[in-house]
């Protein structure tokens, strides 16, 4: 089992090692852009339909436990596209043999192993069987869509909430500013 339900939360232990090969860049001159981490169930479908990336993992796949619902996944900025005339060109980053370097040296893996190369994609396989693996993406997924999206729906309950009716509950904390 991989815990109960007050237990429930991003492993420590990732995060941990993350914010150390991110110090480890720093130090270096090395400043990483996160494309992305945590996705509810519905931002990874949406991720799979609108992929641009030939490694995106389909959520309604069976036979496979995304690592980004579970918390155990984090998307670096790795390359650039400059776009041509006839082709577009992706071009990896100068920073890119640094960044690779600190995440192996935290014990990451990486997409751009995969068939199908996720470059950006920078991930541990968590631990527990495929079953618990996803039994645990629905809790992590109920528990945010009840609990912590953006906006709080209670925060539009008080007098004057009228005044926001027209507000957009799409609209995602990296957005307002």
């Amino acid at each position: 089992m991989l815990g109960r339900w007050d237990e429930i939360a991003f492993t420590p232990e990732f995060a941990n090692r993350l914010s150390t090969a991110i110090r480890t860049l720093n130090s270096w001159g090395v400043a990483p852009q996160i494309n992305g981490a945590y996705r509810t169930i519905e931002d990874q479908r949406q991720e799979w339909i609108n992929r641009t990336s030939l490694g995106a993992c389909n959520p309604d796949d069976e036979a496979k436990a995304c690592e980004h619902p579970l918390g155990y996944s984090v998307d670096l900025n790795v390359r650039t596209v400059h776009l041509g005339p006839n082709k577009d060109l992706w071009q990896f980053n100068p920073d890119f043999p640094q960044i690779l370097l600190a995440m192996w040296d935290q014990h990451f893996d990486w997409g751009g192993f995969f068939s199908k190369p996720d470059w950006v994609h920078f991930y541990n396989d968590p631990p527990g069987s495929l079953q618990e693996r996803r039994d645990l993406i629905k809790r992590l997924d109920d528990y945010f869509n009840q609990r912590l999206k953006w906006p709080d729906p209670t925060l539009l309950s008080h007098p004057g909430a009228s005044d926001v009716q027209a507000f957009d509950m799409d609209v995602h904390p990296a957005d307002a500013r």
